[in-house]
């Protein structure tokens, strides 16, 4: 089961991904220069390294990128995405 999990801290936004029995997570930090930083690969760059012989990776990778920054529906759309490759 596909699990997404975001959550506002501190003045960060830490998201994680519970694909395929693994945990991906993605923290981005506090604001600095007029951007925000993360602390980690992006969600599609950690999947790509983890599945890079997956047929569907492409697909994979773009639904999780759309996690990052979609709305509700474009969130909710990439995950049922990404269920189909669970």
């Amino acid at each position: 089961m596909v699990k997404f999990i975001k959550t506002f801290e501190e003045g960060e936004i830490k998201s994680v991904l519970h694909f395929r029995a693994r945990i991906f997570s993605l923290t981005m930090g506090l604001w600095v220069n007029g951007e925000r930083k993360s602390k980690e690969k992006g969600l599609d760059m950690q999947l790509r390294t983890e599945f890079p012989n997956d047929e569907a990776i492409d697909e994979i990778a773009e639904a999780a990128d759309i996690l990052s920054y979609g709305d509700e529906a474009e969130i909710e759309e990439a995950i049922e995405t990404l269920e189909n490759y669970e």
